[in-house]
């Protein structure tokens, strides 16, 4: 009995774990390097950015002007949120962060989906102004997220924030963006019938 309850938990967690295709594929723990992306010419040396991990890469932008980065070295991925954790007017120690606006959000989700037309460099611009790290920026990205982000599709996506440091107990660097899948509560239901059921099968093995 036991053994025919692995079978179907198996098949739990791959589509519990099924991603897609575009996700980014990054964990807590993990590092990466960061390198100047195409059209990464926005002031005071800000994105778009390419992060490479151990698996995988993608184009991001850095939430925080007053923090840096160095393209000569990786970075430690000390945590995957909801906000920027160092530097920043929204920073407060010990507050939980900087959250991330919703406006951000749908910013980066346009711009990965490959159908904004908009440039990296106004992107930055406008998260910057966006998360208050800058002002005076009126570009059409700001434009857009004003009028659309309360009713943007993010299509199975959540934008997480990678909260980087230069080592498991370094300092902290420039926060970059992310995407996630969003898990599936068909999916999240499934995997805990899977599991009642070893714990079913287990009992019985044991009686």
């Amino acid at each position: 009995m036991f053994k025919q309850a692995l079978v179907p938990l198996a098949l739990v967690f791959s589509v519990a774990l099924v991603a897609p295709a575009h996700a980014d594929t990054i964990s807590v723990g993990d590092w990466v390097r960061m390198s100047d992306a195409p059209g990464a010419n926005a002031p005071n040396g800000g994105g778009a950015f390419t992060v490479t991990g151990p698996s995988d890469s993608w184009v991001s932008f850095c939430l925080e002007a007053t923090e840096t980065i160095n393209f000569s070295q990786d970075f430690y991925v000390a945590g995957i949120s909801d906000a920027a954790m160092g530097g920043g007017p929204g920073y407060s120690a010990g507050t939980g962060g900087d959250p991330l606006d919703l406006r951000t959000k749908a910013i980066y989700h346009r711009y990965r989906s490959g159908t904004s037309g908009w440039s990296g460099a106004d992107v930055q611009l406008a998260i910057w102004f966006i998360e208050q790290e800058v002002f005076g920026v009126t570009n059409g990205v700001v434009s857009w997220a004003n009028m659309n982000a309360a009713s943007h599709d993010f299509g199975g996506y959540q934008v997480k924030v990678m909260n980087l440091r230069t080592g498991p107990n370094g300092r902290d660097s420039q926060d970059q963006l992310m995407m996630q899948p969003v898990p599936e509560p068909v999916s999240l239901l499934l995997l805990g019938t899977g599991l009642a059921s070893v714990a079913i099968a287990r009992r019985r093995k044991v009686a």
